[in-house]
């Protein structure tokens, strides 16, 4: 009689471990379908309206004094160094869109130039 009640203890965690297998699948996947949020709040169009697509773009075709005084390059030369690194610092936006080669390079030449 030992044997039996052994079974049905057996039977009984069985189920037990099987119903909980289930409820913690239908939980995994309730997590899974929900909406997700972005990585950073939208900007109305921040892409369109922030420095390099606007400052730099202005200063380029109006002042190019000021244009070399902010990246301390002249517009030729940002020219000549986007074209030779432009392959290295594309990103492939898997993910996000990346970031545009010619801001890559506006940011990290004001950053050697601060050195900061």
């Amino acid at each position: 009689m030992s044997d039996v009640s052994d079974d049905s203890y057996l039977y009984a965690v069985a189920v037990a471990a099987a119903a909980a297998t289930v409820v913690l699948r239908v939980d995994i996947m309730k997590h899974r379908w929900k909406k997700r949020r972005t990585w950073v709040r939208l900007l109305r169009s921040r892409l369109e309206l922030g420095t390099c697509n606007l400052l730099l773009t202005e200063l380029r075709a109006t002042d190019t004094q000021m244009y070399a005084n902010f990246t301390e390059v002249l517009p030729a030369e940002f020219d000549f160094l986007l074209c030779a690194i432009r392959e290295q610092i594309t990103g492939s936006g898997r993910w996000r869109r990346p970031i545009p080669p010619h801001t890559k390079l506006a940011v990290t030449l004001e950053y050697l130039d601060t050195g900061m």
